[in-house]
């Protein structure tokens, strides 16, 4: 309840932006103030009751990623996770 009363008080500030850019983007997670409430405005439809409502597949594809990333990641290989979220299986 308190990040939606008082979100401006949990900004994540230039540190964390500069560390997570390469990771992260300019996207929702990492951006403060009106560029956050762009983004998660554009996100919001994406995360109703009905888009969510199957969240145990969504559970085990997140998982199955995360352990196939962690792998790469332990055999020396860059792992990009916009080309594992846009490609089809």
């Amino acid at each position: 309840a308190l990040l939606v009363t008082q979100f401006e008080n949990f900004d994540k500030g230039p540190v964390f932006y500069s560390q997570m850019a390469t990771f992260l983007g300019t996207g929702v997670f990492n951006s403060d103030g009106d560029m956050w409430k762009f983004h998660r405005s554009m996100t919001r439809p994406f995360f109703t009751k009905e888009r969510i409502s199957h969240y145990e597949i969504f559970d085990l594809h997140s998982e199955d990623a995360l352990n196939q990333a962690q792998q790469r990641l332990k055999e020396g290989y860059p792992v990009d996770f916009q080309v594992r979220a846009t490609s089809p299986r």
